[in-house]
């Protein structure tokens, strides 16, 4: 990747400039040249960076989900990227309006953060508003109001 990281670094001032078009068409080029897993994470990675602000949920949700199957792959199965990936996946479904799949996504982010985050780390409680804020917008209050305990109880 060192070599062609100019390629990464470019796409990120174009996203800095507002040229999104631009970055896009850089990374996905790059996605068709390159042939490692190292490269093909940071173009999907570059490239969900692009959709997801947009609000182009599909796309972002590919580009996570095929950083993820890479993940899988070549990462352990308790890995920090790991959960990244499920929080970055969860907040697209949430964002979707798709509660189940989001809280889906959020059960294996928060299972992998137990094991690699000490109980009382403040990610742990952000993990826990996000199932907070999904139970909310499914009209589920009772299970909202646990979660956001349980995430003030950390703090």
């Amino acid at each position: 990747m060192k070599s062609e990281q100019g390629w990464y670094t470019i796409s990120n001032i174009l996203i800095r400039l507002h040229k999104s078009s631009q970055a896009e068409n850089l990374y996905k080029i790059h996605l068709d040249k390159s042939s490692s897993s190292e490269e093909h994470m940071a173009c999907n990675d570059g490239l969900r960076a692009i959709y997801h602000p947009m609000g182009d949920y599909a796309k972002a949700l590919s580009s996570y989900e095929r950083s993820l199957e890479i993940m899988n792959i070549t990462l352990p199965p308790n890995h920090p990227d790991l959960a990244t990936s499920y929080s970055n996946i969860g907040a697209v479904y949430a964002g979707m309006g798709e509660y189940t799949k989001a809280l889906k996504s959020y059960e294996r982010l928060l299972a992998i953060s137990k094991i690699v985050l000490p109980l009382n780390h403040p990610d742990i409680a952000r993990h826990y508003n996000n199932f907070g804020v999904v139970h909310d917008h499914m009209d589920e209050y009772s299970k909202a109001l646990v979660y956001h305990q349980n995430a003030s109880n950390m703090d």
